[in-house]
């Protein structure tokens, strides 16, 4: 009958320095509560401000001017996306598609697939006055550092009036950070017979990096921005 004897209670003498806590019971409900709730250093840490890099935005150009750049893009995309999650990419022929989910996943091969199965109008047309607009009902909401359009300029759209509207308000919205990166190596872009590479050249940051070290310095260069870096509370 010994094992039936009553339970100790779920408490204990307490052995604190405190004078005042002292002898008391120790109670692991009011302990845990305490624990959860965390000291006044834990709260100053939580409600510090933190920083965070702005979003950057990449628009990929997938029509069929771009055939024989895309894979190597897409690789170069899919790397910065395994170390830099303020990035989000779209691409864009004749329809806008968001490709940030794709190109995340750890194995390469897999990740071009979904990009190509998500992206049925690759190959057509350069729609880049309709892309700019469809990331604008889509991404204006939220806090943009640069936008990077990475294209070769040549939009087969609508009119040059809608095209240098739309070219406007994303350099009005990125604070002159509209990059144009055109990987054709184009040196002088203005001198492009195309209206759309013109009014490309007059509103955006012009690049043409031809390789991989050229686009990673030139992914420095975007990074080291003073608005790359801006803090958020």
């Amino acid at each position: 009958m010994a094992l039936y004897r009553d339970k100790w209670a779920l408490t204990r003498p307490s052995h604190l320095p405190r004078p005042a806590a002292r002898g008391q019971a120790l109670s692991p409900s009011e302990t845990m509560r305490r624990g959860r709730e965390g000291s006044e250093f834990v709260r100053l840490f939580y409600h510090q401000p933190r920083s965070e890099p702005l979003v950057v935005l990449v628009l990929l150009d997938l029509s069929g001017s771009m055939t024989g750049f895309e894979r190597p893009l897409l690789e170069f995309l899919h790397a910065r996306l395994r170390v830099d999650r303020a990035l989000s990419v779209y691409g864009f022929s004749t329809r806008l598609t968001r490709l940030t989910r794709a190109l995340k996943h750890s194995n390469i091969d897999r990740a071009l697939s979904e990009t190509a199965a998500a992206t049925p109008d690759r190959g057509g047309g350069t729609r880049i006055a309709a892309a700019l607009q469809r990331l604008w009902d889509r991404e204006r909401a939220r806090a943009q550092s640069a936008l990077v359009l990475i294209s070769d300029g040549l939009d087969a759209g609508g009119g040059t009036a809608v095209f240098d509207r739309w070219v406007k308000r994303w350099h009005g919205l990125t604070h002159g950070r509209f990059h144009w990166w055109n990987p054709l190596g184009v040196a002088a872009p203005e001198t492009l017979s195309a209206a759309s590479a013109r009014t490309l050249a007059a509103h955006t940051l012009y690049e043409a990096p031809r390789n991989f070290r050229e686009l990673s310095a030139a992914w420095r260069r975007l990074q080291e921005s003073p608005r790359y870096n801006d803090r958020r509370k």
